[in-house]
């Protein structure tokens, strides 16, 4: 699939919705410096998903963004359990309008949606066991708190020609969850193409772990 400019935008959006945080509105640039509420917009991952921002970063290049990867010293850099953090922010008004009015508002088209679901799936996606009968089932699903995200990740993968189903639970954020076998899943990420190497083969590892059928 070639990667068009509505698919790294919606690539963006989605990865900003998951991962980032915007804190910005184009009312603000009136307000004097020293009453503007604090703003940036920032993505930060660990260092396993370092290949992702180099993604970020050469799409914001693309599309005329001036930006940088850095490290993130965040409260658990001095932990050794914790990998290391790496980030791309902005606190430049300037860069802040370009990136409100790249992301606002939303495309309609089917790039867009295509790079919204691989953005939120590197952000949010994951894949985990279940076991059923004498097979082992490895739901891929995409977690949020925002229950509005979870039905717009439901609409965008149904106008792909996918289904999602909103999962809650008691004790974990809500979810949702493609409908389907293997096969769907594999098509899934096909026709979205995430970017993390990391899920990426975290992914293909579990599709094979599957038993024999007797």
């Amino acid at each position: 699939y070639e990667e068009t400019n509505d698919y790294k935008i919606g690539y963006l959006a989605g990865m900003t919705e998951g991962d980032g945080t915007f804190r910005w509105d184009p009312l603000w640039t009136d307000i004097p410096f020293r009453e503007h509420p604090q703003s940036y917009w920032r993505v930060a991952l660990a260092e396993n998903q370092l290949d992702v921002l180099n993604v970020i970063s050469q799409y914001l290049t693309d599309l005329g963004i001036v930006n940088s990867i850095k490290p993130f010293q965040n409260s658990n850099h001095k932990n050794p359990k914790h990998q290391r953090m790496f980030k791309i922010e902005s606190r430049s008004r300037h860069i802040l309008n370009k990136i409100y009015n790249l992301l606002n508002p939303e495309l309609n088209s089917s790039e867009y949606k295509r790079g919204w679901l691989a953005g939120i799936f590197d952000a949010e996606g994951s894949i985990g066991y279940k076991i059923s009968s004498n097979r082992r089932l490895q739901p891929l699903r995409i977690s949020n708190t925002v229950l509005r995200r979870l039905q717009k990740i439901s609409d965008f993968a149904k106008e792909l020609g996918f289904t999602f189903q909103i999962e809650s639970f008691k004790k974990s954020t809500m979810s949702v969850r493609l409908v389907g076998d293997m096969e769907e899943r594999s098509r899934f990420i096909g026709i979205i193409q995430p970017k993390s190497s990391y899920k990426r083969n975290h992914i293909h590892h579990k599709q094979w772990e599957t038993k024999p059928n007797l």
